[in-house]
C-alpha cells in the first residue's frame, strides 16, 4: 500500500475523479492500490483546495547565479561598494564557466536588497570629540522643556564656492545605513566654504 507522500500527481488525481463519479473509499483504495486513509486525505485536502502538486516551484528556467553565486556578489559589493553593475558583472565573470549579463547582476542585486543609495554625511569625529559629547548628554539629560527655552542654538548655512559636494553612490543594504563603510566623514569647516549663521541672546550657548 502506497502512502500519501509517495502517490504521483496523477494517482492523486485518479483518487480525485473515482471519488467525485461516486466511487467508494474502499473501490477509490483497490482501484489505486493504496490505503483507505490515503484516499480520504487526498479527496478531503482537494475539497479544501490544499491538494500540492509536485511539480510546484520546478518550472521556468534555473537563475543564473545560485546561491553560492549570490554570496560572492555579496563579497564583491562589500569589497568596493562604489563599484558600478558593470564592474561587477566583470568580476563575477572572472574564471566563471558560465558568463551572466549586466541585466541578471542588476536584477540580483536588486533581490538581494543591494540597492544605490547615497553615502550618509556624518561629521568626523575623534574619540575625544564623541567622550565630550557623551559627557554633555548626560549633564543635560535631566532639563526640563522650560530650562532649554533659555538656550540659543546657532543655524548655519555652508556655501560651496570652489567645488561640489561630490555626492558618490554606493552600493549597501537597508540596516547598512549607519555602517562605517557607508559612511563619509566630513570636518565642520573645509577649504573653499563660506558658513554663514544668526544667533539668538541666550543664557547658554551650544555651537
Amino acid at each position: 500500500m502506497q502512502k500519501r507522500s509517495d502517490l504521483s500527481d496523477v494517482q492523486k488525481g485518479m483518487i480525485i475523479g473515482f471519488r467525485a463519479k461516486g466511487g467508494s473509499i474502499s473501490e477509490t483504495a483497490e482501484f489505486v492500490n493504496c490505503s483507505r486513509a490515503t484516499v480520504v486525505k487526498v479527496y478531503r485536502a482537494w475539497q479544501n483546495g490544499t491538494v500540492q502538486n509536485q511539480r510546484r516551484g520546478k518550472c521556468g528556467a534555473p537563475r543564473a547565479i545560485d546561491d553560492r553565486g549570490e554570496r560572492r556578489l555579496r563579497r564583491c559589493v562589500r569589497a568596493d561598494r562604489q563599484a558600478t553593475v558593470e564592474q561587477l558583472t566583470t568580476k563575477m565573470n572572472q574564471g566563471a564557466t558560465k558568463r551572466v549579463s549586466q541585466t541578471t547582476i542588476q536584477r540580483t542585486l536588486l533581490r538581494l536588497g543591494l540597492r544605490s543609495r547615497r553615502l550618509v554625511h556624518a561629521p568626523m569625529l575623534t574619540a575625544v570629540h564623541r567622550r565630550r559629547r557623551l559627557e554633555f548628554a548626560r549633564q543635560y539629560s535631566s532639563w526640563t522643556s522650560t530650562e532649554w527655552r533659555h538656550v540659543a542654538f546657532s543655524d548655519e548655512s555652508r556655501f560651496m564656492l570652489h567645488r561640489t559636494d561630490g555626492r558618490w553612490r554606493i552600493r549597501r543594504e537597508t540596516s547598512e545605513r549607519n555602517h562605517p563603510a557607508t559612511i563619509a566623514e566630513r570636518s565642520k569647516l573645509e577649504a573653499g566654504a563660506l558658513w554663514s549663521g544668526e544667533c539668538f541672546p541666550g543664557i547658554l550657548w551650544v555651537h
